[in-house]
Protein backbone atom coordinates (compact mmCIF):
# COMPACT_ATOMS: atom_id res chain seq x y z
CA UNK A 1 0.00 0.00 0.00
CA UNK A 2 1.38 3.26 -0.81
CA UNK A 3 2.02 6.07 1.79
CA UNK A 4 -0.60 8.40 1.88
CA UNK A 5 -0.22 11.50 3.73
CA UNK A 6 -3.13 14.11 3.77
CA UNK A 7 -0.80 16.43 5.24
CA UNK A 8 1.15 16.81 2.35
CA UNK A 9 -2.06 16.75 0.06
CA UNK A 10 -3.32 19.79 2.04
CA UNK A 11 0.17 21.45 1.45
CA UNK A 12 0.48 20.89 -2.12
CA UNK A 13 -3.44 22.16 -2.40
CA UNK A 14 -2.32 25.56 -0.03
CA UNK A 15 0.78 25.88 -2.23
CA UNK A 16 -1.38 25.66 -5.63
CA UNK A 17 -3.86 28.10 -4.56
CA UNK A 18 -1.16 30.57 -3.45
CA UNK A 19 0.56 30.45 -6.97
CA UNK A 20 -3.14 31.10 -8.99
CA UNK A 21 -3.43 33.83 -6.41
CA UNK A 22 -0.57 34.96 -7.32
CA UNK A 23 -0.87 35.27 -10.98
CA UNK A 24 -4.34 36.52 -11.63
CA UNK A 25 -3.54 40.18 -10.55
CA UNK A 26 -0.84 39.85 -13.05
CA UNK A 27 -3.14 38.21 -15.85
CA UNK A 28 -5.55 41.42 -15.14
CA UNK A 29 -3.64 43.56 -15.03
CA UNK A 30 -2.72 43.51 -19.21
CA UNK A 31 -4.78 43.24 -21.90
CA UNK A 32 -3.60 43.02 -25.72
CA UNK A 33 -5.06 43.14 -28.92
CA UNK A 34 -4.83 40.82 -31.79
CA UNK A 35 -1.00 40.97 -33.06
CA UNK A 36 0.26 41.66 -29.05
CA UNK A 37 0.18 44.95 -28.73
CA UNK A 38 -0.95 46.33 -25.16
CA UNK A 39 -4.24 48.40 -25.55
CA UNK A 40 -3.98 51.48 -24.49
CA UNK A 41 -6.58 52.90 -21.58
CA UNK A 42 -9.86 54.21 -22.45
CA UNK A 43 -10.16 57.47 -23.09
CA UNK A 44 -10.52 60.27 -20.43
CA UNK A 45 -13.69 60.85 -19.28
CA UNK A 46 -14.21 64.75 -18.52
CA UNK A 47 -11.76 66.25 -16.46
CA UNK A 48 -8.91 63.32 -16.46
CA UNK A 49 -5.62 63.12 -17.43
CA UNK A 50 -4.78 62.56 -20.97
CA UNK A 51 -4.49 59.42 -22.62
CA UNK A 52 -0.87 58.25 -24.61
CA UNK A 53 -1.82 57.90 -27.84
CA UNK A 54 0.30 54.49 -30.22
CA UNK A 55 2.00 55.25 -33.18
CA UNK A 56 -0.24 54.35 -36.36
CA UNK A 57 2.36 51.24 -37.33
CA UNK A 58 1.58 49.79 -33.32
CA UNK A 59 -1.97 49.86 -34.32
CA UNK A 60 -1.47 48.64 -37.47
CA UNK A 61 -3.87 51.41 -39.13
CA UNK A 62 -4.28 51.32 -42.48
CA UNK A 63 -6.36 53.63 -44.82
CA UNK A 64 -9.12 51.19 -45.62
CA UNK A 65 -11.52 49.70 -43.97
CA UNK A 66 -12.15 45.96 -42.86
CA UNK A 67 -15.06 44.80 -43.79
CA UNK A 68 -17.97 46.95 -42.02
CA UNK A 69 -15.06 47.87 -39.44
CA UNK A 70 -14.10 51.97 -39.92
CA UNK A 71 -12.70 54.86 -38.06
CA UNK A 72 -16.00 56.61 -38.78
CA UNK A 73 -18.07 54.12 -36.95
CA UNK A 74 -15.26 53.66 -33.74
CA UNK A 75 -16.16 54.56 -30.36
CA UNK A 76 -12.41 56.61 -30.63
CA UNK A 77 -12.62 58.43 -33.61
CA UNK A 78 -13.11 62.44 -33.10
CA UNK A 79 -14.41 63.76 -36.34
CA UNK A 80 -13.41 64.90 -38.72
CA UNK A 81 -9.76 63.21 -38.56
CA UNK A 82 -8.08 62.43 -35.44
CA UNK A 83 -8.10 59.52 -32.73
CA UNK A 84 -8.73 59.37 -28.45
CA UNK A 85 -5.79 56.42 -29.15
CA UNK A 86 -3.60 56.18 -32.69
CA UNK A 87 -1.12 59.37 -33.23
CA UNK A 88 -1.90 61.65 -36.60
CA UNK A 89 -4.33 61.90 -39.30
CA UNK A 90 -6.60 59.25 -39.39
CA UNK A 91 -9.19 58.92 -42.22
CA UNK A 92 -12.67 58.01 -41.38
CA UNK A 93 -12.35 54.76 -44.20
CA UNK A 94 -9.52 53.45 -42.47
CA UNK A 95 -9.14 51.00 -39.88
CA UNK A 96 -6.72 49.37 -37.05
CA UNK A 97 -6.74 46.95 -34.42
CA UNK A 98 -7.98 49.11 -31.44
CA UNK A 99 -11.34 49.48 -33.14
CA UNK A 100 -14.23 49.27 -30.83
CA UNK A 101 -17.67 50.02 -32.13
CA UNK A 102 -19.82 52.76 -31.03
CA UNK A 103 -22.42 51.36 -28.08
CA UNK A 104 -25.50 51.21 -30.13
Amino acid sequence: MPDFDPARRTALRKVLAAGCALCVPVAWGTETVPGGVPKPAAAPKAGGGKVKKVSKAQAKYQEKPKGQQQCAVCNNFVPPNSCNLVEGKISPSGWCTLFTPKPV
